[in-house]
C-alpha cells in the first residue's frame, strides 16, 4: 500500500512509466514560459493519463 492508502504501482511497469511521464509533463507545463508550450505539455500529460484508462479496460477484457 502507498502512504495515500492506494495500491503501489511498480515504477518499472508500463503503467508506472506512463504515470511518471504524465507527472514530468505536468511539471514542464507548470514551468513553461510561453502559453503555447504550457498548453502543449499539459496536453501530452493528459494523453499519458488517458492511456491509464486504456490499461484498466485491457485488464478487464483479459479477465473475462
Amino acid at each position: 500500500m502507498s502512504p495515500e492508502g492506494g495500491r503501489m504501482i511498480d515504477p518499472s511497469s508500463t503503467l508506472g512509466r506512463e504515470l511518471k511521464a504524465a507527472e514530468d509533463f505536468f511539471a514542464l507545463a507548470k514551468d513553461a514560459n510561453s502559453p503555447f508550450m504550457r498548453e502543449s505539455y499539459r496536453r501530452v500529460a493528459e494523453r499519458y493519463l488517458s492511456s491509464e484508462g486504456e490499461f484498466k479496460s485491457l485488464k478487464k477484457d483479459r479477465a473475462m
